[in-house]
């Protein structure tokens, strides 16, 4: 792998916007220990999450010394779409365009739930990875 990303550095040295583009079909979650093993730097990580999740992110990063021990990406409206911890579990969640949360997917328990919301914001459907359904659509 990191023969593919070094001749992506060197191959788009003088072309951010096009490294950027390749490292983010590069990288597999968790995100943040792989642009890490990458030794992708950390001033180059909003740029290629900002691509791996089709919106303006900032990142926060809690450390220990040189030890990343936990670390996040939040949308423009501070959401958190994706967290990951020492371990290497990482969540992701989507939201909808009125902030509800939509999407989670859970590496720990490698756990899903999905949800659907109308116009008031009320919960109109839900199911996970352990098939439990709940549903008000109809």
């Amino acid at each position: 792998m990191k023969v593919t990303i070094k001749g992506i550095i060197k191959e788009s040295n003088d072309n951010k916007q096009r490294y950027y583009d390749k490292v983010s079909k590069v990288i597999r979650p968790p995100y943040l220990r792989d642009l890490i093993s990458l030794g992708v730097p950390p001033d180059e990580w909003k740029p290629i999450l900002s691509i791996v999740f089709k919106q303006p992110v900032a990142i926060s990063v809690h450390s220990m010394g040189d030890e990343i021990k936990s670390g996040y990406v939040i949308d423009k409206f501070t959401q958190i779409i994706y967290d990951e911890d020492s371990n290497g579990y990482y969540i992701i969640r989507e939201y909808d365009k009125f902030h509800n949360k939509t999407y989670q997917y859970r590496s720990m328990d490698n756990f899903w739930e999905k949800s659907l919301f109308n116009d008031k914001g009320d919960c109109i459907y839900k199911s996970n990875s352990k098939g439990i359904i709940f549903d008000l659509r109809y």
